[in-house]
């Protein structure tokens, strides 16, 4: 990781963490009742802590309770279920785990974030997976 993405991520994070606290003081679920918003969510903001991307406590409470209310449905226990089992059997996986694929808004962020000369070297060590690669024909 280059120097300085942690701290950038984690100063922007904890502004969705900031706006998902809001609602979800007034609410049980982001929209009132459990919908698509949460099961949308809830991967994305679950996989934070992962990546040292955590909801901070004293500041996040409904967030964290959030959390732990999509962890304990049904769904929530399938999704830890199945995460854990594929992570325990990585190396058996058809799917390459050794490069990122950006994509258009992560990429985005990344060189707002002041990236680019490192997502360049990325590049050309070959560690970015294209969704559509270059044509290289031409």
């Amino acid at each position: 990781m280059p120097k300085g993405l942690l701290a950038a991520a984690q100063k922007d994070i904890a502004v969705v963490y900031d706006r998902l606290q809001e609602r979800l003081a007034a609410h049980e679920f982001i929209c009132g009742a459990i919908g698509a918003a949460d099961f949308a969510l809830y991967p994305h903001i679950a996989a934070g802590a992962a990546l040292d991307l955590k909801a901070n406590p004293e500041r996040h409470p409904a967030v964290l309770r959030w959390l732990k209310t999509m962890r304990l449905r049904p769904e929530g226990q399938t999704d830890l279920i199945v995460t854990r089992e594929w992570w325990r059997h990585r190396d058996n996986q058809d799917v390459d785990t050794e490069r990122i694929n950006w994509g258009s808004f992560r990429l985005e962020w990344l060189l707002a974030s002041g990236q680019a000369d490192w997502f360049a070297e990325q590049v050309r060590q070959h560690k970015v997976l294209w969704s559509v690669g270059p044509d290289r024909s031409v």
